[in-house]
């Protein structure tokens, strides 16, 4: 059924009102048709102890999206020599144990072994620099011989970010910049950094049957490079465009389309990310929110 523009506003408006009315979301929608917003509205409370709404500019946790930021960082370095697919993670990382045996496009692929979470969760409340946490990496055992297995690791990322950053000789949040937001004029995304204060940053709730929780205090320094990014559904928008209309290079289309569209998913601690566009441009949407159903532990 084709709608007019305003009719499909109504019909998202009452899709989600479902939810909202039930304190069952809180964060940002936006919908697009024909490389076109058609919808963007905020919902629910970005900080709920002084009843402060989620605005359109509201920053809210990606989560795995970041994955996608640090692929485009891989290529791009591998298209200017600075980096090899090929590359032994022990080029990099001397000492990380059997990183003769794993190759950096082995990481890039969850390949490596390397365990999905590598602490106890209390642990993930500790600042850490990417050095740092890469020595925690270092002690946690491989699940797998190197190659023979996937297992799908955002602690491989993180090693896979510092590793860049020793190719680069950049920090990892220089080279977001510089590699991604730039390209993508995303101009609200940002690393998170557990000392800096983050201007318009929404908290994060779990919902349980007797209504929000705040979620356990994390320092998502121990996502770098795997869930570490903190975004507006407009900056998600404009990065999944700037992927399909190559602004970062041919190979970043390939790795990251699909046959039919671009699509990406996140999930920590309290927030939640979405995004889809059609390979055409025909539709696509950004749901990013700062509330998870269900109380879960990380």
């Amino acid at each position: 059924t084709t709608f007019g523009k305003s009719n499909k506003v109504e019909k998202i408006d009452e899709f989600i009102g479902q939810f909202v009315k039930n304190n069952q979301f809180s964060g940002v929608v936006l919908a697009s048709e024909n490389g076109e917003i058609v919808y963007e509205k905020a919902f629910g409370l970005a900080n709920a102890d002084y009843k402060i709404p989620n605005q359109l500019n509201t920053r809210i946790g990606i989560a795995s999206i970041t994955k996608y930021f640090t692929k485009i960082i891989l290529i791009r370095l591998v298209e200017s020599g600075k980096i090899s697919l090929s590359d032994k993670l022990s080029k990099y990382i001397p000492d990380f144990p059997d990183g003769d045996k794993i190759t950096i496009e082995m990481v890039a692929r969850h390949r490596s072994g390397i365990q999905h979470r590598v602490m106890p969760p209390e642990s993930e409340s500790l600042p850490y620099t990417s050095a740092e946490f890469i020595e925690k990496v270092k002690l946690a055992k491989l699940a797998f011989e190197p190659g023979t297995q996937h297992l799908y690791s955002s602690g491989g990322y993180a090693v896979l970010a510092r590793s860049l950053e020793i190719a680069s000789g950049k920090s990892y949040a220089d080279l977001l910049q510089e590699y991604v937001f730039n390209p993508a004029e995303m101009t609200d995304s940002l690393d998170f950094n557990g000392e800096a204060i983050m201007e318009r940053r929404a908290q994060d709730y779990f919902l349980t049957p007797n209504g929000y929780v705040n979620a356990a205090l994390k320092d998502y320094s121990f996502l770098v490079g795997a869930g570490s990014v903190f975004s507006t559904a407009k900056d998600v928008y404009k990065f999944g465009n700037a992927v399909l209309d190559g602004k970062f290079g041919e190979g970043a289309k390939l790795s990251l389309i699909s046959e039919n569209n671009l699509n990406g998913s996140g999930a920590t601690n309290g927030h939640r990310a979405y995004f889809e566009i059609a390979k055409d441009k025909k539709y696509g949407y950004v749901v990013l929110c700062n509330v998870a159903s269900g109380w879960q532990r990380s």
